[in-house]
């Protein structure tokens, strides 16, 4: 019995996606949406003739609902399964339109999904655990010869989130993917948010739309991230896969030496950033490069995400800095005359000389605010 949903009052939206080896952006999509951290957005981009036509003329009603990203996965056999894999919200639509009125049904419609929790996978269905209930929307999606036309439909949340750590709640998910016809080689990769390296403090912010990390500089940084991927007796494994954490700008920020996953199934790791002495105010991109046997052809098996940060200085090390320059400046410049007229005594000699000691000071406390050194003659 299929369910029956308002096309116009649903508060749900099931957003489906396929991931064939001939559409390496539909794949690049599912490995994102199981990579980001919460809070992270994600564009999804479907032609108009896939959307309902109540969502075509009036994307009012995707902006502000929630959803959920529903991985559609085929065998040899065209036997379908349902994979629920992530809730999310939809922040943003927009039409890539021309002047043609009204657009094209082909022109594409992009969504802004804020990732939110992993569907529960824990138990021994894991494969097949949702797919009769996702099932129930197939008459949404008019299916005519095993061909939906539509991939975004209203729906009902019943897909509840993981109740369990973040960490074992993606092994579960990842897990039961790694067994689609799919995804069979692919190397998952789960990033935490990027956090002081001694606190768990959230450092993230939405601009723009995007997620943001606030850095600071002299200050060291860490990020956590799993790896997932299968080795089985077809695909042994050959290389093994080797993480490399990168930054866009490395005069401001270093990162760990690349490190090695060689275990069938989850391996977790810490990798430390720091991020150097600066008075600039500096935006950079930390990306996670992943390189194996599997990776290395034509087929997308690998997310490759990047993380945008902002490093700033803080309002009362800038005060410092600037009040330290001004007085340090003026006390190195000093002339001993000028101080002889202004503190009309014999002995200019000796405060000129304490003075102009006193501005060196303040410069060598102004360098170590900002660059952490003393500056030398070099």
């Amino acid at each position: 019995m299929s369910v029956v949903t308002s096309k116009f009052e649903s508060k749900f939206v099931l957003l489906y996606t396929t991931a064939g080896i001939s559409k390496p952006s539909y794949r690049q999509g599912i490995l994102d949406a199981l990579c980001y951290p919460n809070g992270h957005i994600i564009t999804y981009s479907y032609r108009g003739q896939h959307l309902r036509p109540e969502f075509v003329k009036d994307t009012a009603l995707l902006r502000d609902k929630s959803g959920i990203i529903i991985f559609v996965d085929f065998d040899s056999n065209k036997t379908v399964t349902y994979f629920p894999l992530r809730r999310v919200k939809i922040c943003n639509v927009s039409v890539e339109a021309g002047t043609i009125k009204p657009p094209a049904a082909r022109e594409r419609v992009a969504m802004s999904l804020l990732l939110q929790e992993f569907v529960d996978y824990s138990g021994e269905d894991g494969v097949r655990k949702w797919h009769q209930r996702v099932q129930k929307f197939d008459d949404q999606r008019h299916i005519v010869n095993g061909i939906p036309r539509y991939f975004v439909v209203p729906g009902a949340d019943e897909f509840p989130p993981c109740g369990h750590s973040l960490s074992l709640g993606w092994e579960d998910l990842v897990d039961s993917v790694s067994k689609s016809s799919n995804f069979q080689d692919a190397i998952f990769v789960r990033l935490d948010h990027i956090r002081p390296a001694d606190s768990d403090e959230e450092i993230h912010q939405q601009v723009d739309r995007r997620l943001v990390y606030q850095l600071r500089p002299g200050s060291m940084y860490r990020l956590d991230l799993s790896v997932f991927e299968k080795f089985t007796k077809e695909a042994p494994g050959g290389k093994a896969t080797t993480i490399t954490i990168s930054a866009s700008d490395k005069d401001a920020l270093g990162t760990d030496k690349p490190f090695q996953s060689i275990v069938s199934g989850l391996a977790e790791k810490s990798s430390l950033i720091s991020c150097k002495r600066t008075i600039e105010d500096i935006v950079a991109t930390i990306g996670v490069n992943v390189e194996s046997d599997k990776t290395s052809g034509p087929v997308v098996n690998s997310p490759n995400p990047t993380l945008f940060v902002r490093i700033s200085v803080s309002g009362g090390i800038l005060a410092a800095f600037v009040v330290c320059i001004i007085l340090g400046s003026f006390g190195v410049a000093v002339d001993k005359d000028i101080v002889a007229q202004v503190l009309n005594t014999w002995h200019a000699d000796f405060w000129t000389l304490v003075i102009k000691g006193a501005g060196a000071l303040l410069l060598a406390v102004a360098a170590f605010l900002v660059f952490r050194k003393l500056p030398s003659g070099k």
